[in-house]
């Protein structure tokens, strides 16, 4: 508020921030490219130390998360979607691969988001919030 305030003379603090902003996003996403390959390394030290048993303790780990998070969202979520009288079918992808599966985004793609987005706003969700969810969501 500060900055508006400010003016022209708040401009060069807006432009730092800006460019701070684009900063850390590319960084962000240069950690993400590299990711996967700090964690092959974190696995092949575990399984250097401990052998090959403990990836069997690992395994269990992942599919207890996943268990849990399959749970969470079939009784809550399933609670909500029934206790709100949310509409369920529309929010499903037509197809078996959904289109978030892939990293490129089809123009095919925006009419089906701007539908969601509209159906979102209907059942009242303030559009700030279609906005940061939807890019996820499809």
């Amino acid at each position: 508020m500060a900055v508006i305030a400010a003016g022209d003379a708040g401009k060069p603090v807006l432009v730092f921030c800006e460019s701070l902003t684009q900063t850390m996003f590319k960084f962000a996403g240069l950690i993400m490219k590299f990711a996967p390959i700090g964690v092959g390394a974190a696995i092949a030290v575990t399984v250097g130390h401990q052998g090959l048993d403990v990836l069997i303790n690992l395994g269990k780990l992942v599919l207890t998360l996943y268990s849990a998070l399959i749970i969470f969202i079939v009784f809550v979520f399933g609670a909500v979607i029934i206790i709100a009288k949310i509409p369920f079918k529309p929010f499903v992808p037509r197809r078996a691969a959904s289109p978030s599966l892939s990293r490129s985004r089809p123009p095919t793609v925006k009419p089906r988001c701007r539908k969601r987005s509209i159906l979102m706003e209907r059942l009242g969700v303030p559009p700030w919030i279609v906005g940061f969810v939807l890019p996820a969501w499809v």
